[in-house]
């Protein structure tokens, strides 16, 4: 075999690598794209109806496909597809090995533990003048943690916000029409 055809081979396997590794970096990035999302149901006040949502965390580098979106309503009286999660009504506070998230009066606070289990830092104190926490819930081994919040006036949405436990601030929110009672995380 002629150097060119050494060439040539050479070229096929770098290109057979090269789409490997295209093909396993996308792979890596769809599994933890895809462990980057939760799925809620909302409880609603007074009503059987229940919320379906699905929130991934926006994160900058990260791109769009983030945020908090509505995915289904759903029927309690009618609809027994997610009976066995009904949502937790009036959790006022939730922890996971990575933080927690509480409610004290007005107030949502979220916390990180360090390497230890210990607190790492001040809990972070949030006050949304509009709307007043009502439920809380963290998915267990999760980085993140669920505020719900019901509105304080009629012209006022509910929202729900989720919170990075690491640097305990925003990373999504969804606002969502009446009043909110209870929250249930899925997956």
């Amino acid at each position: 075999m002629d150097g060119r055809g050494k060439v040539a081979e050479l070229e096929v396997h770098v290109r057979i690598l090269t789409r490997v590794l295209v093909a396993f970096g996308l792979l890596c990035v769809a599994s933890f794209a895809r462990a980057q999302h939760y799925s809620l149901i909302v409880g609603m006040s007074n009503s059987p109806q229940m919320l379906l949502l699905d929130f991934s965390p926006c994160i900058p580098a990260e791109g769009s496909g983030c945020g908090g979106f509505l995915t289904r309503t759903l029927d309690a009286g009618t609809d027994s597809t997610f009976a066995v999660a009904l949502p937790t009504y009036h959790e006022q506070a939730a922890r996971n090995a990575n933080g927690g998230i509480s409610i004290a009066g007005e107030m949502i606070i979220v916390t990180t533990k360090n390497s230890s289990g210990g607190v790492a830092a001040q809990g972070r104190q949030i006050i949304d003048p509009q709307r007043t926490p009502v439920a809380v819930a963290v998915p267990p081994g999760s980085g993140y943690a669920f505020a719900l919040l019901a509105p304080k006036r009629s012209d006022v949405k509910a929202q729900v916000r989720m919170f990075d436990l690491a640097t305990r601030t925003a990373v999504a929110s969804l606002l969502i029409d009446g009043v909110p009672n209870g929250i249930a995380i899925l997956r």
